[in-house]
């Protein structure tokens, strides 16, 4: 299984985002995802209890 990769950015400018995504997927490999957030506040409240224990077990860690 091929590795796949996230990254998390933090930028209020999504509309270029948007933009590098597009080109992005034109491309002929893989390219991984994006997600990107307009503040650090945005991020954190996306990051429930749950979503918090998701990201712990991929870690590796647990909850």
């Amino acid at each position: 299984m091929a590795s796949r990769r996230l990254r998390v950015t933090l930028n209020p400018d999504w509309q270029s985002l948007l933009r590098a995504a597009g080109r992005a997927s034109q491309q002929e490999t893989y390219q991984g995802e994006t997600l990107n957030f307009e503040t650090p506040a945005a991020l954190f409240s996306r990051l429930t209890e749950r979503r918090w224990a998701l990201v712990q077990a991929l870690m590796g860690r647990g909850s």
